[in-house]
């Protein structure tokens, strides 16, 4: 996981964690009168209760500086998620057969 999320890590512990809090602003929320916003929206990523930061990708969770507003957490995921053959169905991704590119 935290290799998809291009964390930097020189070492990951047994039973390692991360964990994805999605968080919502009740003033911003009561501003649009109950109708949901994706910008009243943050996510905060944890990695083994460490905060993570995603510098110059997000700008904070509207609590935090750590953590994404909702619209560029859906940008950092489309960024890191597959997009080759079958990206609209991982399950046919995932048995489609490994061929290496040729070397040189």
């Amino acid at each position: 996981m935290l290799n998809f999320l291009g964390v930097d890590y020189y070492w990951i512990p047994f039973a390692a964690t991360v964990t994805y809090e999605l968080k919502y602003s009740a003033s911003c929320m009561a501003e649009r009168k109950g109708q949901a916003a994706e910008d009243c929206f943050g996510v905060s990523i944890y990695s083994n209760s460490e905060a993570l930061r995603f510098d110059g990708q997000c700008t904070g969770d509207h609590f935090t500086l750590e953590g994404c507003s909702y619209p560029e957490f859906l940008a950092l995921m489309k960024s890191k998620w597959y997009a080759g053959l079958s990206a609209d169905d991982l399950d046919q991704a995932c048995f489609t057969p490994y061929t290496p590119a040729a070397t040189p």
